[in-house]
């Protein structure tokens, strides 16, 4: 690419990341400010947080209020500092997230300059990462590790492909360290990391020194701090997932899945990365082997019950740069050979994954216009073979075509991510009705709700999903019913307690098993719609306070699921349909 074709492709390549980085700037910002949820278990990751504030242990013995989750605990630790600047609000937590995640996005540009030494490629890499804010599980704003471990992922591979010092063999170390005490399986993108340097890297450290320092950074320091950390540290974050259900079948539906209709250009400019690499240099370069690794990773990862698509997030990025230096070639040379029999496959592959997942996963968010996206690539490809443009032309137009194909395939609507415009009347309302109930109140999907969303301290209680994460342990029955009895102890206990629920509760898994009388005391209906959970994640979006239960007292509880009439009465009043529960044996 000469130098004025360079300057041409850098004008729209910087307007993309412009674009795009603004949009996810704006989004970041508007997260931030929402006091609401954006993902299920951002309130255990608050509640976590408050403990490191008070110098109380994270890992211990499950109680009533409280089952840590099994993440390590580096990110409680740095969002601490911003919990105690913005309170007892996800602001903090999520301000961090998201400035993780922009870091990430500039690392992934400076990865791609490096590699390729063109402006253009820089800017391409930052444009079709930040794009990606849907495709990554909408998961680099809200209060969750992801974004942390994937700032020291992409720190480790800057200096793990670039680095030429001792102190860079030192940083990647380093980073790769961090990575792990984020999520447990940031111990299997070390593994690679130093499979790497051993076999294919000129090191500034000897063999022994980066041996030993996996080892330290790893299993020595796991044990060792492990006892610090908590009596429940290593069954937390050992043995509890190690005991949860694995399904190989799932793993590799769920990558093939997300290769085909979420990065099906990115992996095919990737996949003439790795091609042109290996011709060119006769060599595994570092980020060929980072983007391979990565995804293997990412599948194998998957292979867990109850994960999501944020284990994607990693090879989402590395294939962001990969796929940028490929760009350099491509506008190079002529169109690449069988290009549109790739595309067709392509254009088939995405329709049929569409239909199928239509069929049997109604309920996610997957995008219809995907198949007339690679239609419209094929299209275009179909028609540059057509017209007599000189082979270089042709090269750069087969570049521009592939990225804007995928920055397509990106897009969403920015509204699906935003809280709605009424939210903080509807969060204000939700607050003067919370203040007005006698009693204590959980929150069944969430457990540990802020003060600045509720307006009143609720009840602590163990969310969903640590709930779920005790019961869904095989094997381990003795420590399944020692997990979850003092929840159900406190439950019984508890008096006058009323739970508020997204959905029934008698549907909500982990209290649907609770041998106690609820009796339904509101239906808000939509009422506090404009409270709702507001990214669309893999597993659904859009949850708000829906129902009000009362506890009923020990005496009266064989009468079970029931709906009072002044309930009933109220809700014919304000318009909403009377809901009656359905009946459940388990409660009768």
């Amino acid at each position: 690419m000469n130098d004025q074709r360079s300057r041409l492709g850098s004008v729209p390549a910087a307007l993309a990341l412009l674009a795009s980085g603004g949009l996810f700037a704006f989004l970041a910002v508007s997260h931030v400010r929402y006091p609401g949820f954006l993902e299920p278990m951002e309130g255990d990751v608050l509640q976590h947080i408050q403990r490191v504030c008070r110098g109380e242990a994270i890992y211990q013995r499950p109680t009533a209020d409280f089952i840590p989750l099994s993440y390590m605990p580096l990110y409680y630790y740095l969002a601490a500092p911003f919990y105690s600047l913005f309170g007892d609000s996800f602001a903090g937590p999520r301000l961090l997230s998201s400035l993780c995640a922009a870091l990430s996005g500039l690392i992934c540009c400076w990865m791609a300059w490096r590699e390729s030494r063109s402006l253009t490629a820089g800017c391409v890499a930052g444009a079709l990462f930040f794009s990606s804010y849907r495709i990554m599980d909408a998961s680099l704003t809200v209060a969750l590790p992801d974004s942390l471990l994937l700032l020291w992922l992409m720190s480790g591979f800057a200096f793990l492909a670039c680095g030429t010092r001792r102190w860079h063999d030192v940083a990647w170390l380093v980073c790769f360290t961090l990575a792990f005490w984020t999520k447990q399986h940031g111990a299997l993108f070390f593994g690679c990391a130093v499979l790497y340097a051993l076999l294919f890297r000129t090191n500034q450290l000897s063999r022994k020194a980066i041996v030993a320092g996996i080892l330290t950074g790893g299993p020595v320091l796991y044990f060792v701090l492990g006892h610090w950390l908590g009596p429940g540290f290593f069954d937390t974050t050992l043995v509890m997932p190690g005991s949860w259900d694995r399904s190989v079948a799932s793993a590799a539906s769920r990558t093939v899945f997300v290769l085909i209709d979420f990065v099906p250009f990115l992996a095919l400019m990737t996949l003439f990365y790795l091609r042109q690499s290996w011709l060119a240099e006769r060599r595994i370069t570092p980020l060929a082997w980072l983007a391979v690794a990565s995804l293997c990773v990412s599948a194998f990862t998957m292979m867990a019950a109850g994960s999501a698509n944020n284990h994607f997030v990693p090879f989402i990025a590395v294939f962001c740069v990969a796929a940028a230096v490929s760009l350099r070639h491509l506008a190079r040379n002529t169109t690449p050979r069988g290009l549109g029999r790739l595309l067709g496959v392509i254009v088939l592959a995405v329709s049929a994954m569409n239909v199928l997942v239509a069929q049997r996963f109604s309920h996610h968010p997957i995008p219809l216009f995907l198949p007339l996206v690679a239609a419209g690539a094929l299209f275009c490809h179909l028609c540059l073979r057509w017209l007599r443009v000189a082979d270089a032309t042709r090269g750069v137009c087969t570049a521009g075509l592939l990225v804007a194909a995928q920055l397509a395939t990106n897009f969403f609507d920015p509204a699906e991510y935003l809280p709605v415009s009424d939210s903080r009347l509807v969060v204000a309302d939700f607050q003067h009705e919370l203040s007005a109930i006698d009693g204590l109140v959980a929150w069944a999907e969430y457990g540990n709700a802020p003060v600045a969303l509720t307006g009143r301290p609720l009840s602590r209680a163990p969310s969903m999903v640590a709930l779920e994460d005790v019961a869904r342990q095989r094997g381990r029955a003795q420590q399944v019913e020692a997990g979850l009895t003092p929840f159900r102890v406190w439950i019984h206990e508890a008096d006058p307690l009323f739970v508020l629920t997204n959905g029934e509760l008698q549907q909500t898994p982990v209290w649907d098993t609770l041998d106690v009388g609820w009796e339904l005391v509101h239906d808000y209906g939509n009422r506090f719609a404009g409270v709702r959970q507001v990214t669309r994640r893999w597993f659904g979006g859009g949850q708000f306070p829906r129902y009000l239960y009362r506890k009923v007292s020990h005496g009266q509880a064989a009468t079970g699921w029931r709906q009072p009439l002044e309930t009933q009465k109220h809700s014919m009043r304000a318009g909403i349909p009377s809901v009656k529960p359905p009946r459940n044996d388990a409660h009768s």
